[in-house]
Formats: structure tokens, C-alpha cells, sequence
């Protein structure tokens, strides 16, 4: 049963339904993304696998955003890195 809403003679704010959840952990989500992004996403990958591609895409983008922060909090307590050492680890990550 969905709670009542008082109504104060102004416009009711909707909110979405929760994500529906499916088997193996995973869930649905709803997300604003720009066509013309969705449609390059399309052409370049198989059909039926946009939402690995997206899962892939939110991983790759915590592990970004958690290196960033491992960064500056090595900056904050410790103090600026070696450029020199920062290079010479470039050079072994790109062989």
C-alpha cells in the first residue's frame, strides 16, 4: 500500500519507483546519458552487451576515482611525489 501524500494545494514531487532488483546481484537503474554517446556505445559493441559495457565503465571509473584519492592522501600526509620517480614508473607501466 503506497503512504498518502498530504496535500497542500501545491504540485505533489513524484518520486521514482526503487530499482528493480533482478537475480545475481544486479539491478536495474534509470540514467540521463546523451543519445549521441549511447548510439557511438551501440556501434562499437555486440548487441545485448550494453549493460556489461556500462558495469565495465562504472568500474573503471572507481578504480579512477580511488587511485585520485590515494594520490592526495599520500600528497596531504606525506608530501608531493617524485617527478622522477613518477616517470621512471611510467616507463615500466608502458614497457
Amino acid at each position: 500500500m503506497k503512504p498518502k501524500l498530504k496535500n497542500s494545494g501545491k504540485r505533489s514531487i513524484k518520486t521514482a519507483p526503487p530499482p528493480r532488483q533482478l537475480d545475481k546481484g544486479r539491478q536495474t537503474i534509470a540514467a540521463s546519458v546523451p543519445s549521441s554517446l549511447v548510439r557511438r556505445v551501440r556501434e562499437q559493441i555486440g548487441p545485448r552487451e550494453f549493460s556489461q559495457f556500462v558495469s565495465r565503465s562504472m568500474e573503471r571509473e572507481l578504480v579512477r576515482l580511488n587511485r585520485e584519492q590515494f594520490v592526495a592522501d599520500f600528497v596531504r600526509e606525506i608530501g608531493p611525489l617524485d617527478q622522477d620517480a613518477v616517470e621512471a614508473a611510467r616507463r615500466l607501466i608502458r614497457g
